[in-house]
């Protein structure tokens, strides 16, 4: 195993840390999937309302690629399909009957697995509906399957900083993990595990497959700011990468026939009455998770720096693997310019903050107006991948594609933390991420 530490990034402290007790959600009435949070994809449905499905039952597919279809989570009825502007699909909702029934896959045991061939995993990865787990980089689409990728990071952490814990979501999981990395090697010549220094214990067996245990702030366990430190060459920008649980749920599929279920979430955030794990079904609804938002709360999914936000009448999306609980932060601070804000987190060292070492609580407000560029280079001292992204997003609003491609515009691993210590409140990511989404679309 290598020990890498990073350095470029920032230490985020914030309060509301997930416990790492797990709390079983009873099966819901209902369950829901989200295409529109699905990168890049552009969904075709394969059912309409009313229709009865299985579990496994495909729901959508991707108009780009038609083989790659997405399944239903449960068995039931699709009792609403919900569209929003220019009739985009938000979410596919199933009631749920009281025994639900599968559709059938093959089932793949350890001993069989060395006698497949990439091209029969790949396939079954496919009609199973789980092969949309592995994502290429820099892009962040949906791994395309015609040519091997240079490497596969799986990341045990996740990519946000309340995601589900490897020790939580590892428990009792080991022989799947395993099962999952022997079928990934049949896909590239070079599997990578990424795991955090303090991610907590793990199995033995899975912690003999460490390559890399990395040490630094946020985002050093983004397979992005991975591959920018030890990649060789240009040609491994084009690695897959995949969450660690869902390695999980693709070996279930696999090994097992079965389509898989269940999930752990990560339930955090400074104002969660309880800040703990559960294991619920995939497409959960909020409703169901025991979160018990207040009218002034915002439920946050996919992360506080790059997630989306998540209404309480919605589900847990396909990705997910933790829900952030935020005040919306939008009443006023009487007196609050008399105050030397010791609680309110801040990277400059214009409040007291930077004196507490405890953790903040982080909340919606954005603390300011927005305001033109000082060229003051903060965001460019914490880029993990040593772009200057305040020069990138110069080049951008003037027009000039090629020239932010020249500044590093793919090495950004669309962390947010160029927005998050702007002192000009400039939506720096949010720019970044829109090209790079643009030209991969114009590419395409």
């Amino acid at each position: 195993m290598q020990n890498l530490i990073f350095k470029k990034g920032y230490d985020l402290k914030l309060a509301g840390c997930p416990d790492r007790d797990v709390e079983q959600v009873k099966t819901p009435l209902n369950v829901g999937v989200l295409p529109r949070h699905i990168p890049f994809v552009v969904p075709r449905l394969r059912v309409e309302k009313g229709m009865r499905v299985n579990i496994g039952t495909p729901l959508f597919e991707d108009k780009r690629d038609p083989a790659l279809v997405f399944l239903s989570p449960g068995c039931g009825v699709v009792s609403d399909i919900r569209y929003g502007e220019r009739r985009v699909i938000r979410e596919i909702v199933i009631d749920l009957d009281t025994d639900e029934a599968m559709e059938p896959f093959e089932a793949t045991p350890m001993a069989r697995l060395e006698n497949l061939d990439r091209t029969e995993i790949v396939s079954r990865l496919v009609r199973g509906g789980v092969w949309a787990f592995l994502r290429s980089l820099p892009f962040r689409d949906i791994a395309g399957r015609t040519e091997p990728p240079p490497s596969i990071v799986v990341v045990l952490d996740g990519l946000d900083p309340f995601a589900a814990s490897p020790s939580v979501y590892l428990k009792d999981m080991e022989d799947l993990f395993l099962y999952g990395l022997n079928a990934l090697g049949k896909l590239t010549k070079t599997v990578h595990v990424v795991a955090a220094g303090d991610c907590g214990p793990m199995p033995d067996l899975v912690a003999q497959k460490v390559t890399h245990s990395v040490a630094g702030p946020y985002p050093s366990q983004d397979p992005g700011v991975f591959l920018y430190h030890v990649k060789k060459g240009a040609e491994e920008n084009r690695a897959f990468y995949i969450d660690g649980q869902d390695l999980i749920l693709l070996a279930r599929l696999l090994r097992d026939g079965v389509y898989p279920t269940w999930k752990v979430l990560a339930i955090g955030g400074p104002v969660a009455s309880r800040k703990k794990h559960v294991r619920a079904r995939i497409g959960c609804p909020v409703s169901a998770l025991g979160l018990d938002p207040g009218p002034s709360t915002r439920v946050v999914a996919g992360g506080v720096m790059n997630g989306y936000t998540l209404p309480r009448d919605s589900f847990a999306g396909y990705y997910e693997s933790s829900l952030t609980l935020l005040e919306e932060g939008d009443e006023e601070d009487f007196f609050g310019f008399l105050r030397p804000g010791f609680e309110g987190p801040s990277y400059t060292r214009t409040f007291l903050s930077v004196f507490n070492r405890k953790p903040l609580a982080l909340t919606c407000n954005m603390r300011g107006e927005l305001r033109p560029c000082i060229n003051c280079g903060t965001c460019a001292s914490l880029c993990p991948v040593d772009i200057l992204p305040q020069f990138t997003f110069k080049c951008l609003q003037a027009g000039e594609v090629e020239e932010g491609l020249a500044h590093g515009l793919l090495d950004c691993v669309e962390c947010s933390l160029c927005t998050y210590v702007c002192p000009s409140k400039i939506d720096v990511c949010g720019i970044l991420r829109k090209a790079k989404a643009d030209y991969y679309k114009e590419r395409a």
